[in-house]
This record gives C-alpha cells, structure tokens and sequence, in this order.
C-alpha cells in the first residue's frame, strides 16, 4: 500500500513539472544586472493593432513583445491604452537602440501622438511606464530573445 501511495505522488508530481506551461521571457542584460520579463507576444496584425488596449494594469516584470520580420521604424500610438508604458525598441542583434520613456495614455487627443524610434529595429518591447529607469535599463544594453 505505501509503495502504492509513493508511486501516485511521483507520477503527481512528474504531470505538474512537465505539463506546466512556461511563460515566454526575455532577459536584459544591463552593466549590473540581468532582467527576467515575462512577456506576451505579439505576432500577427491582430495582435500588434490591439497590444496593451484597454489593460487597466500590467504587473511589474511583464511585458508585450511585438516582433517584425524585418527591422523597420515602428509607429506606436497610446489609443484606448489605459496605463503608461515604457517602449523598448530593440534592433536584429539584440541591442537596445532607444526607450521612449513613461509614454502616456491618450485620452482627449485627436490624432493621438506617435513613438517611433530614430533607427530600424526589429523588436518593441512594452513594459510599464517608469520600468526601465528603476531597474537601470537603458541603449546599448543587450536582450535575449525567445527562441
């Protein structure tokens, strides 16, 4: 009966290690420090059009990433966005090219204004507004992406 018991809490334990889902991360790597954010990712136009729309909070150590099949200059926009946001735009190898830093939601402004970064990127991070200056991120730093 024990060794019974044994084998139920094995065969338990072995379904909660394999079958848990694993958040997607990706990793700063400042001149301090390195920095584990969960992220969502956003591929399709679906997903990049909506982004972080109508979220009312993101945690502290989250983020969206949007990826692009190719470097270009993206334009972001704060519409229908409920909470300020950093913008990390990354190029093809990983390096952090420009933040655009505690950009605000856009309420009662017609256009609403755009970020978009001074050189081609291929990768945005969003994390929340004022993220990157309390942990020290910053251009030049490098990110390691999902796979």
């Amino acid at each position: 009966m024990g060794s019974l018991i044994l084998i139920s809490i094995v065969v338990i334990f072995l379904l909660l290690v394999f079958n848990r889902t694993h958040e997607p991360v990706v990793v700063i790597q400042t001149k301090d420090q390195k920095i584990r954010i969960g992220i969502e990712i956003a591929k399709t136009l679906e997903e990049k059009m909506k982004g972080l729309m109508g979220r009312e909070q993101l945690k502290e150590g989250n983020g969206m990433l949007f990826t692009y099949d190719e470097p270009l200059k993206p334009s972001f926009w704060m519409k229908n966005t409920l909470i300020p946001l950093d913008m990390i735009f990354i190029d093809t190898q990983g390096v952090i090219q420009f933040i655009a830093q505690n950009v605000q939601p856009c309420k009662d402004q017609n256009p609403c204004p755009t970020t978009t970064p001074p050189v081609f990127v291929q990768y945005v991070l969003e994390v929340p507004g004022g993220y990157t200056k309390k942990q020290g991120i910053g251009e030049g730093d490098g990110v390691i992406l999902p796979e």
